[in-house]
C-alpha cells in the first residue's frame, strides 16, 4: 500500500453534541465499550491523491463507495504522474475485517463513479481526456466491467461516448447510478449542437447491447452541472429516474457570479419535467458573490419520498460560509421546504441515508463530522485518526447499488483542503446500524 499507514480495528471516539450547545461533550456512546469490535464505529485511513487539484474529493456529485455483503470497494486517484500522461483511478477493496487491498488502475483525467448491480458486478464509470497535455473537456466517457466477484483486477472495457478531440461530447462533471434492475445511468449537462444548453441521460438495461440516450432538458438558459442521479424505486417505469443539478456558468456577461440555481428533473414513464428547487439569482448578493449555492444531496426515501439538500452562502459579510442547509422533500407531488439543523453552528455538506426506517444526516464542517437523525437533537461526532480539513463526505447509498438491509453505513472523507496536500489525508468509516438506533 506504498507509504500509507492503515489502522486496522482502529476504534472511533465518539462524543455525543446536543443541539443547544453547539459543541461537543466528552461523553461515549452508551454501551460502545462493551460491544464487540464488529459492532463498533470503525475507522481507517486511506490513501489519497499527491495533489489537490482534481483529487477524489472533486466530483462531490459521483458516486464512490458501494458495499455489497462484506465486500466494500471504493477507488484512489493517482494524479502524481507525469505531465501529459492520465492519471490512473486505483480500485480498493476491504472484505469484511480484512485489510484494504489495491486492484486495477485505468487512465482517467477526473475522478469517476463506481457502482454495483445486483448480480454482485462492480461498474466503473469515467471521464478520459481526448490529450492530457491540455486535460480539458474534449473526451471520452469509458465504461469497466469487474464480473468476477470479489474480483477488482479483471476487466472488460467499452467507451460510452466517444471523441475526435474537437468538441465536447460528455461533460467532465458526470455523474452515475445504479438502478435496483441492473440498469446503469450516467448523466451531465452539456450544450449540444441542436439543442444548446441541456442535460442528458445516457442508460444500458442488462441485455442491452448499446447504450440509449435521452433529453432531460433543451434550452435551459444556463449550463447546469454536477448532476446527482437517482434512480426511483418503485415508482412506475422501471427507469423512472430524477437528476439534480446545480448551475454552473456566468448569469450576467462580465459577471463573476456562477452557482446561483438548482434545477430537478424526472422522468416518468418516458416523459421528463423540471422544477426550479433554489433560484437565487434576485438576490442582493447576486451581482458580485461569485457563488451563493451549491447541490448538497439528493435521496429517495423508504417511503418513496424524494430529498433533496442545498448548502446557501447569504451571509453578506462572509462568502463561503454556510448560512443555510436547505432540505427539499417531495411526497405525493409536492413540494416542502425546511432548513435543516446544523451541529456545530455550520456545516459545509450534508449527506442522506436511513437506517431502520429513520433518516439521517451526515454532516461534514472544515474539520468536524457529525451524524444525526433527522429531526432528532443529538449529533455524534466522528473522530478519524487524523484531522481531516475541508473534508467531502460520500456515502454507499442504494444508487450506488449498495443494498438498503445491509449491516452497515460505509462513507469516506477526503480533504479538499489545498493547505492538506501534497497527499491530503482520507479515512473510511463503517458504522453499524446497531448503533444508529442510540442517537
Amino acid at each position: 500500500m506504498n507509504s500509507f499507514r492503515y489502522l486496522a480495528f482502529a476504534i472511533c471516539a465518539i462524543t455525543a453534541c446536543t443541539a443547544d450547545s453547539g459543541r461537543s461533550a466528552d461523553a461515549n456512546l452508551p454501551a460502545d465499550a462493551n460491544l464487540p469490535l464488529t459492532e463498533r464505529v470503525l475507522v481507517e485511513a486511506l490513501p489519497s491523491c499527491r495533489d489537490q487539484r482534481n483529487c477524489e474529493w472533486w466530483g462531490y456529485n459521483q458516486s464512490k463507495l458501494i458495499r455489497r455483503g462484506n465486500r466494500v470497494v471504493t477507488y484512489v486517484i493517482d494524479n502524481g504522474t507525469a505531465t501529459g500522461t492520465p492519471y490512473k483511478l486505483t480500485l480498493y477493496q476491504k472484505l469484511g475485517d480484512g485489510p484494504w487491498t489495491e486492484g486495477a488502475s485505468v487512465p482517467t483525467s477526473r475522478p469517476g463513479n463506481v457502482l454495483v448491480d445486483p448480480q454482485d458486478v462492480l461498474h466503473v464509470l469515467v471521464f478520459e481526456a481526448f490529450d492530457m497535455s491540455t486535460n480539458d473537456s474534449y473526451g471520452y466517457l469509458r465504461h469497466y466491467t469487474f464480473a468476477n466477484p470479489d474480483d477488482v483486477t479483471n476487466f472488460t472495457e467499452e467507451t460510452v461516448v466517444d471523441n475526435d478531440g474537437t468538441t465536447e461530447t460528455v461533460n467532465i462533471r458526470v455523474g452515475a447510478a445504479m438502478g435496483s434492475d441492473g440498469t446503469l445511468f450516467a448523466g451531465w449537462g452539456i450544450r449540444l449542437p441542436d439543442s444548446a444548453q441541456s442535460e442528458v441521460l445516457y442508460q444500458k438495461a442488462p441485455g442491452d447491447s448499446h447504450w440509449s440516450r435521452s433529453i432531460a432538458g433543451i434550452e435551459l438558459g444556463h449550463d447546469f452541472y454536477y448532476p446527482y442521479l437517482l434512480p426511483l424505486e418503485n415508482h412506475g417505469a422501471p427507469d423512472d429516474i430524477a437528476m439534480f443539478a446545480m448551475q454552473d456558468d456566468f448569469v450576467a456577461q462580465g459577471a463573476p457570479n456562477i452557482y446561483q440555481m438548482m434545477r430537478y428533473f424526472q422522468r416518468d414513464a418516458g416523459t421528463w419535467t423540471q422544477t426550479p428547487i433554489d433560484d437565487l439569482s434576485g438576490d442582493a448578493l447576486a451581482p458580485t458573490r461569485q457563488a451563493l449555492e451549491q447541490g448538497s444531496d439528493l435521496y429517495q426515501a423508504e417511503d418513496g419520498s424524494v430529498h433533496t439538500v442545498v448548502t446557501e452562502w447569504l451571509d453578506p459579510d462572509r462568502a463561503y460560509v454556510t448560512s443555510a442547509m436547505r432540505h427539499g422533500v417531495l411526497r405525493d407531488g409536492a413540494w416542502t421546504f425546511e432548513a435543516l439543523a446544523l451541529p456545530d453552528g455550520e456545516c459545509n455538506w450534508i449527506r442522506l441515508f436511513e437506517s431502520d426506517h429513520r433518516m439521517f444526516t451526515v454532516c461534514s464542517t472544515f474539520d468536524k463530522t457529525f451524524v444525526r437523525a433527522l429531526g432528532g437533537n443529538t449529533s455524534i461526532q466522528l473522530h478519524p485518526p487524523t484531522t481531516i480539513t475541508g473534508a467531502y463526505p460520500f456515502i454507499a447509498v442504494p444508487r450506488t447499488g449498495t443494498l438498503r438491509t445491509e449491516a452497515y453505513v460505509d462513507l469516506t472523507l477526503v480533504s479538499g483542503d489545498a493547505n492538506a496536500y501534497p497527499n491530503g489525508p482520507a479515512c473510511y468509516v463503517r458504522i453499524p446500524r446497531s448503533l444508529l438506533a442510540t442517537i
